[in-house]
């Protein structure tokens, strides 16, 4: 059986896998430095690399393999719950926009895992050490500014004709990059590993802490250090892992909107919410404004994207917390409930939720499969649980920069992977 009909038809094969090659590496390159400068370029870096994997894909991808994988069920029954939320959104055009972006996005992924599959050894090769060598370098020029106090994204910021105020922390304008150096951080350890040995890579994870540690991000450093908590079970207790990520992954989905509904009230001035810090006050107020639509609507939501919807700029208003000590100005839901769970909730539901839980069920035992490869499910799980750990407060679930970037790690951490660890198109469903 040929392989190719024509010497035409194999170099335009050749063509398409290094057009996929470059992008990827732009994207390896370019992933930190875009989160330090403007992290919402992350949408279109990924972008830039799942246009060049559906290259990759259509000309050479094995297609019938990809949408019999079992997972790929999954990401589709949540798309379409996605998609038919839109006929009970109070919203619909916001939520018909998002479930499409989404649609895209889900394509993105799968096009990407595939080619990512696709990979030969000497391909992986030499992404290892970019990833080595671009995330490196990333992380280093993070923590200068971290512990320089912002002197990197101050310049920046003044280049662009950004007033700063004298006494303005500039390392709160690094949040987001120092979020996404989480995520990098994960393949670039496995990089390390590969070089040096386990002893480095733990040195590496261990810097990488301490520099988010010194960053203005509360959130980051205690979600990467539960991911290291994750990774070193994972290598040497693999079932203990699975259950505890099983577990965890249920009673916080399910378990969210009970356990805010029993926290102090933010506005009431009593030795519960004097022990609680003034910007996770806030947050608790926003979750119990979120819980009480929630407790309306807790079947199916509002639909996808309407958290932004409740409340406009009109809706700014002072709300006293701790009695009157504490003023804060905001809308009663600021763009989305900053808790991954609690979105769900609002604009999917029970139906949503459900659906979510079948998605990353399906990626922990995908990472935990029969003969798996100490490092794939360690690296994997440390990255599982510092997306969900961050999820639980920070950023919205829908910012497309942000799916961009966890996609794009998990695809760097499959390719940095031999490729007999790697997980190949035609791989168990």
């Amino acid at each position: 059986m040929r392989l190719f009909n024509s010497p035409i038809q194999f170099i335009e094969c050749f063509r398409v896998k290094k057009l996929f090659l470059i992008a990827f590496a732009i994207a390896v390159a370019l992933m930190i430095p875009v989160g330090i400068v403007a992290p919402k370029g992350e949408a279109p870096l990924f972008a830039l690399v799942a246009v060049a994997a559906l290259t990759t894909v259509v000309r050479t991808g094995p297609w019938r393999e990809i949408v019999h994988l079992g997972w790929i069920r999954f990401l589709v029954s949540f798309a379409v719950l996605a998609l038919l939320s839109v006929f009970w959104s109070f919203t619909p055009w916001t939520s018909f926009r998002l479930a499409g972006i989404l649609g895209l996005t889900l394509l993105g992924f799968v096009v990407l895992h595939a080619a990512v599959g696709q990979l030969e050894s000497d391909d992986r090769v030499r992404i290892a050490k970019i990833v080595f060598w671009a995330f490196g370098f990333g992380i280093c020029i993070l923590a200068f500014d971290h512990f320089s106090g912002g002197i990197i994204i101050g310049t920046i910021r003044r280049m662009r004709g950004i007033e700063i105020p004298a006494n303005e922390d500039m390392r709160l304008h690094l949040t987001s990059a120092t979020s996404i150096a989480a995520l990098a951080l994960w393949p670039w350890l496995l990089a390390v590993r590969e070089r040096f040995g386990w002893m480095w890579a733990v040195t590496g994870g261990v810097f990488g802490l301490v520099v988010m540690i010194f960053g203005n991000a509360d959130t980051t450093p205690i979600a990467f250090a539960i991911g290291l908590f994750a990774a070193g079970t994972a290598w040497f207790l693999p079932k203990t892992a699975q259950r505890l990520m099983l577990a965890s992954l249920v009673v916080v989905l399910l378990g969210t909107p009970v356990a805010v509904k029993y926290l102090p009230d933010p506005a009431e001035d009593t030795p519960a919410t004097e022990s609680i810090p003034n910007s996770l006050l806030h947050r608790v107020f926003i979750w119990k404004t979120a819980l009480s639509l929630i407790e309306q609507r807790p079947f199916i939501g509002y639909g996808i994207n309407t958290s932004r919807s409740f409340y406009d700029k009109s809706s700014i208003r002072q709300t006293p917390l701790r009695g009157g000590k504490l003023m804060v100005t905001s809308e009663p839901i600021p763009l989305h409930p900053h808790n991954g769970t609690l979105q769900i909730w609002l604009e999917l539901g029970l139906l949503g939720v459900l659906s979510i839980i079948g998605v990353l069920a399906m990626a922990i035992r995908k990472a935990f499969a029969q003969g798996t490869d100490p490092a794939r499910r360690s690296v994997l799980s440390g990255l599982f649980t510092t997306v969900f750990v961050i999820g639980q407060s920070s950023f919205g679930i829908w910012q497309s920069w942000w799916i961009g970037v966890i996609i794009l790690s998990t695809a760097m951490t499959f390719a940095v992977l031999p490729q007999s660890d790697s997980v190949r198109p035609h791989g168990p469903a």
